[in-house]
């Protein structure tokens, strides 16, 4: 139920009378909607239904009474967080403990006070939606729970390859220094250097990752040209396409303006065109292409790599199904960087996503939202 929504109110009882004199009241209030049924199978269909948040169920009933009603409501997974309040002219104790047993949380006799009617049935809505509040609370804890252990087991498993490299790759040179020629030396450190590079990006978007997570990063959106800000990005990542004779080209400069946030934008933009280079052979081709269209921005990054099969494109931005897969050059990855990408595109209000075919290549884009275009 909704801020905006009026509470629905189920009122259960087979004498009309009884139920106008209810309805009037609470109709006075203005507070609530209201549904009715005159006998107990309607009142269980009706419940399952509509699910309302409130039941007002009368006891005395001729084909269902008010307590296999309320077990029968009890015993079913749709309706049996509903709270039902007993109305009814059964003033005995016995009758009042047997209500509370089959799972009513209040009782009101008749006749009742309507003041006292009012109180109880606020009182009761008010509980359920703190209930469904903590519920709910509960759920988002698990989850960050699990997201935690998983993010944990990543850093701890992703982390032991490049250090065990570097290790024993270092113990292995210190313990045999003088049998290695020049070559070999230069050779072994360049394997140590790109171990070290891949476990600082690692961790560099690791931190990242986790900082979002814990609400420390802030979106900061000021006006930039974004044929700039992919112009900055490609140049700074031109030794590592060169390294692997991959072309690496924007397809339009045009300047165009938009609100973003320099850093997670940058963020992303690096993340794509890194995965495309690496995922794309020698000799291949990186193009980056952006347009605006219907105010939006839309980003795009190709490759005539490797491509992607269907099964794990549904893995993508997802860190319960977290894709690694080494590029052309055994590249090392974890997948967290396309979860940043994703987090700082959720910030923007934009969307983002890949198509891809085996073999054929990949395209990565995003979108962002554009403001008075």
């Amino acid at each position: 139920m909704s801020h905006q929504e009026k509470a629905l109110i189920l009122l259960v009882d087979d004498i009309p009378a009884n139920l106008q004199v209810l309805g009037h009241l609470l109709r006075d209030e203005e507070k609530y909607s209201l549904a009715i049924a005159t006998n107990g199978s309607n009142a269980i269909s009706l419940a399952k239904k509509h699910k309302p948040d409130l039941i007002l169920l009368d006891i005395m009933m001729p084909d269902i009474n008010g307590y296999d009603v309320c077990r029968q409501l009890k015993s079913d997974n749709d309706t049996k967080e509903i709270p039902v309040i007993f109305l009814t002219a059964k003033t005995q104790s016995d009758d009042i403990v047997k209500g509370f047993e089959v799972g009513a949380v209040d009782y009101l006799t008749k006749p009742f006070n309507k003041y006292e009617l009012f109180a109880r049935v606020k009182t009761h809505l008010k509980l359920k939606k703190s209930i469904e509040e903590l519920n709910q609370s509960t759920k988002e804890l698990e989850k960050n729970n699990k997201q935690k252990d998983k993010f944990f087991s990543i850093l701890a498993h992703d982390l032991r390859n490049p250090i065990n490299s570097q290790l024993g790759l270092s113990h292995l040179m210190i313990d045999q220094f003088d049998s290695f020629t020049h070559d070999e030396l230069k050779e072994n450190l360049q394997h140590i250097f790109s171990s070290a590079k891949s476990m600082s990006n690692l961790l560099d978007n690791m931190l990242t990752w986790a900082r979002t997570q814990m609400g420390k990063i802030q979106y900061m959106p000021v006006l930039e040209d974004i044929s700039l800000l992919i112009k900055e990005t490609i140049k700074s990542l031109l030794p590592i396409a060169e390294n692997k004779n991959i072309s690496l080209q924007m397809e339009n400069e045009v300047v165009s303006n938009i609100e973003l946030d320099i850093h997670m934008i940058s963020t992303v933009l690096r993340n794509l065109i890194t995965n495309a280079i690496k995922f794309t052979h020698p000799g291949g081709k990186v193009l980056i292409n952006y347009q605006i269209d219907h105010k939006e921005l839309k980003v795009e990054v190709k490759d005539n790599g490797i491509g992607i099969s269907e099964d794990n494109m549904k893995k993508l931005f997802n860190l319960e199904s977290q894709l690694k897969t080494n590029g052309t050059a055994d590249e090392k990855g974890t997948g967290l960087g396309l979860l940043l990408c994703k987090e700082f595109i959720d910030l923007h209000k934009g969307s983002i996503g890949a198509t891809s075919e085996l073999d054929k290549g990949s395209c990565f884009y995003f979108t962002l939202p554009v403001k008075n275009f």
